[in-house]
């Protein structure tokens, strides 16, 4: 791809825009093509446009130079989540400087959310999923908090909770872990002890906040009482964990496992908005699908057809059915019904 999504931020003054910026209700706010002035910038402010995209800027000889940074940290920071987890498993002890020093290497780069994007979606193994997920997690728990304009301390600490949300599963038997069938009921209640037991890892970590310690207990709680360990609802659920909630059923339902195929981020966003407001916190699904829709923008699809289509529009309020260009006509997925996406090419 030509272009990057970029956050919203002064320093992108002077660039060009490189696709049309709509609003949450499908305003066209400014036309591709536009360069952000000060008062650009200003009017985008206004609508919460909180996501652009511009060209990339890398020169012939250093193309994706970028995102080559960003690939190295998030590879390195898998490696360091294996060693993470084996410390754990075998010695029950955590390196708070290796945590800091990976959730620091993310956080580093918060800016370039779209390279993020790219690795994790280049890069997903079902194999690997225990590690990549939990720096998965971590990165869409810090987009969410940017996009919810939380203070730059409060998204350090979301990476860091997204790091360290699943210690506890070193804590479960490789047996149920790496199991290449779907668990048993009476193995699913083994594994639902996984947050219970990070808990007990961290709660003694004097470097590590409480409110970190309480997302790594309670991110599978949901809003009607239905989660676990502990069946909080509602407001019992602080943000943090509600955050770290979204971000992980998000990757899970996004990845391939050793027992089932990954499904598309249009799929996920319509089983997720079914999910909706019993399992999710309304502010933060709400955020969540509201501007990660728009990175999209601009994918390669294969439709059921076999054809090869681009995403020229997401709808926020029918985002899991886009509007598609393929071969010079334009495909309208929520009116035409003989189309689907098969898999993002």
């Amino acid at each position: 791809m030509d272009t990057v999504m970029m956050g919203l931020d002064k320093n992108l003054i002077g660039q060009k825009l490189e696709k049309d910026v709509y609003s949450e209700t499908g305003i066209l706010v400014v036309a591709a093509g536009t360069y952000i002035s000060e008062k650009v910038y200003q009017k985008m402010e206004s609508y919460f446009i909180n996501n652009v995209h511009i060209k990339k800027k890398e020169t012939k000889d250093k193309k994706y130079q970028d995102y080559a940074v960003i690939k190295s940290t998030y590879l390195k920071n898998v490696d360091v989540m294996k060693t993470v987890l084996k410390e754990i498993s075998l010695n029950g002890t955590v390196d708070d400087e290796m945590i800091m020093d990976m959730t620091n290497s993310i956080t580093l780069h918060s800016q370039k959310m779209g390279y993020f994007i790219d690795c994790i979606h280049d890069l997903k193994s079902a194999d690997e999923y225990t590690y990549n997920h939990s720096i998965n997690v971590a990165i869409y728990a810090m987009l969410i908090g940017s996009w919810m304009k939380l203070p730059e301390i409060d998204i350090q600490y979301l990476v860091l909770a997204g790091i360290l949300h699943d210690v506890g599963k070193s804590k479960i038997p490789n047996e149920i872990l790496n199991k290449n069938t779907r668990l048993t009921d009476e193995e699913f209640a083994i594994m639902k002890k996984h947050s219970h037991l990070g808990y007990c890892i961290v709660k003694d970590m004097e470097n590590i906040p409480e409110d970190v310690k309480k997302a790594v207990l309670m991110h599978h709680e949901k809003l009607d009482g239905s989660g676990y360990p502990l069946r909080c609802k509602s407001k019992q659920i602080p943000k943090f964990a509600q955050i770290l909630a979204v971000a992980d059923v998000y990757d899970a339902l996004t990845s391939k496992r050793v027992y089932k195929d990954k499904i598309t981020p249009f799929e996920t966003f319509k089983e997720m908005s079914k999910m909706g407001y019993s399992h999710f916190a309304p502010d933060v699904l709400m955020t969540f699908l509201k501007n990660i829709v728009y990175y999209y923008v601009g994918f390669k699809l294969k439709l059921n057809t076999g054809e090869i289509g681009e995403i020229l529009y997401v709808s926020p309020l029918n985002n899991y059915q886009p509007l598609i260009k393929v071969e010079g006509k334009v495909i309208d997925l929520s009116l035409d019904k003989r189309y689907s996406i098969l898999e993002m090419a």
